[in-house]
Parts: C-alpha cells; structure tokens; sequence
C-alpha cells in the first residue's frame, strides 16, 4: 500500500537511492579491500626488485670487492696479541696520566669482546680504570685518551667525590681499544 501513495518521480528516486548505497556497501566491502590488497602487493614487489637490483649489482662487483678486501687485509698490520697489547694499552693510559697529573688508584684488565681464537677479525681489550684529580685535570686527561690517534674509547665513566685530603674527584673509567 505504501508504494501506490508515491508519485513516479519518488519512486525513481528512492530507487536510485537504493541502488547507490547498494553500490557503496558493495564498494566498502569488496572493492576497496582488494584494492588495498593490490596496492600492499605491489609496493612489496617493487621494494623486492629493489632489493634484487641493489644484490645482483653488488654481485656483479664481487670481485673487485673481494680484491679490495685481500689488498686492505694485507696491509693492515695484525697485532701480536695478548698481553703485548694489553702492556701497550696500560703504558699509553700511563703516560698520558702523568701528563695530565692524574694519579692513578687502579688499572685492571676485563674480559674483552671478542674472541681470541678469531685472530685476524678484531677484539676489544677493555681496561677498568680508578683516577683521583681535580676537574680539569681530569678533563684534559679524558680528553687526550679520545684522541683518534691513540684509538682509545671510554666507554663508560662514573664520578665521585675524591678522597678528603686530595679534595678533587674520583673516577672510573671503562676503557676500551679495538685490536686488529
């Protein structure tokens, strides 16, 4: 009965109403999730072939690369290791502390990171390191043991009061030099 109440021109516009939400419903449901699916496809695709291109031309100079590494290899000087490193390290730490009027309350070698069997490939010696002096003092000395030329990292520094005759600070220093 309700349809005979509505004019032609209502009619035909309820139905393209009707058929435009069909036509949404259809499109949310369907439509844009394989389009979201595609697109998700097609980016990992591209991002393949982009890997691939960057391997193959990687592969396409491995050679060379491998002749870079032998020449590089060759002239990198390996360190007699052990101890010999360990007694370079302490000398150097030690110089450059009566330099910067430090004094010195401990040196200890730590385990280092690395293995010793893997001899050409790099290991770390690590050093735990007890100071006393004033501030800057001790900021000439950090300062000097960072020096690139000398390839010494602090790798961790804790700060305290120094002992109450010398007044100035103490310090512990983890430091660490990466042998070949």
């Amino acid at each position: 009965m309700a349809g005979r109440d509505f004019s032609r021109k209502e009619k035909m516009l309820g139905l393209i109403t009707f058929l435009a939400a069909l036509a949404a419903l259809i499109y949310a449901s369907a439509f844009d999730p394989f389009l979201e699916k595609w697109s998700r496809l097609d980016r990992q695709i591209k991002s393949k072939r982009n890997a691939f291109a960057k391997d193959a031309e990687l592969l396409s100079e491995a050679a060379a690369i491998r002749g870079a590494y032998k020449r590089w290899a060759e002239s990198v000087p390996v360190s007699p290791g052990g101890e010999t490193d360990v007694t370079a390290i302490l000398s150097t730490i030690e110089e450059i502390a009566k330099k910067n009027s430090v004094r010195l309350v401990s040196v200890k070698p730590v385990a280092g990171r690395g293995d010793s069997s893997s001899r050409p490939y790099a290991t770390e010696i690590l050093l735990d390191v007890s100071a006393e002096a004033d501030a800057q003092s001790l900021s000439k000395f950090m300062y000097e043991v960072e020096r690139p030329e000398k390839l010494l990292r602090i790798r961790r520094l804790t700060v305290a009061p120094g002992s109450t005759e010398r007044g100035g600070l103490r310090c512990t220093f983890l430091i660490g030099k990466i042998v070949v």
